[in-house]
């Protein structure tokens, strides 16, 4: 009984397959043929599109220097305090070198030689005044490179700044993201009383003013000329006025 019933089955699928068209089970066959290739793809999409060439050149925005161009200066090196004058230079913040514009090319200097560096700014026609760091004690670990002198005096302005350099974040799988490398100059602001450093990032950083002066009310101070710590021209202005009451 058994075994009839199983051949009744058999035959009732064979007569199913059998009525489907030639075209019906090739198209079938072709739609199995996708599913089991989409399958066999599923698990390494992912992979496949990280893989994809991309057609954009990457490329470098921004650069390493104080400033990109050219300046007229005078170098004096800590070695027999010499002085090297009237060259065309600009300072490479990262590497801490000054790279000299000649006739034969470009020649470099090690920033650790120099002692300080005035130029001229070749744009503004502005002085500018660097120090380097070595001349200079800290509580913090020890600085490399210079300090823009901002304001001269007993108690001096400086200013050292830093390059912060962003990687490239693109994802391809994303589309999102860049694929350039940024170079972006931050700065950091610093007072300095007998070469001794202070930072400066607000008001409390100022202490070492009041104790070496007095006589200076520099919270009325702070509130009349209303300086702000975040920017530069009223640092600049803070410190003139300091320089002035000395």
């Amino acid at each position: 009984m058994k075994a009839l019933f199983v051949i009744a089955v058999l035959f009732l699928i064979e007569t199913q397959v059998f009525a489907q068209t030639p075209g019906t089970i090739n198209k079938n066959v072709r739609s199995a043929n996708l599913l089991n290739q989409l399958s066999s793809y599923r698990g390494n999409l992912g992979q496949a599109f990280l893989t994809l060439p991309s057609s954009e050149k990457t490329q470098t925005i921004g650069d390493v220097y104080l400033d990109a161009h050219w300046s007229k200066s005078s170098l004096l090196l800590f070695d027999d305090e010499r002085l090297i004058n009237d060259y065309l230079t600009r300072y490479d913040i990262q590497n801490n070198e000054f790279e000299f514009r000649l006739e034969g090319g470009i020649k470099v200097l090690a920033g650790v030689k120099v002692k300080n560096i005035v130029w001229i700014d070749s744009i503004t026609k502005q002085s500018r005044v660097m120090n380097n760091t070595r001349d200079y004690t800290a509580s913090v670990t020890p600085f490399d490179g210079f300090f823009e002198v901002l304001q001269e005096g007993n108690i001096q302005l400086l200013k050292k700044v830093y390059l912060e350099i962003l990687r490239p974040n693109f994802s391809p799988a994303l589309n999102v993201g860049s694929k350039d490398t940024k170079i972006i100059k931050k700065s950091e602001y610093f007072y300095a009383i007998n070469n001794k450093l202070n930072q400066i990032k607000k008001k409390a950083s100022l202490d070492a003013i009041q104790q070496y002066d007095s006589s200076i009310d520099l919270e009325s101070l702070i509130k009349k000329e209303k300086i702000s710590f975040n920017n530069e021209s009223d640092l600049k202005r803070l410190f003139l006025i300091l320089n002035s009451q000395k």
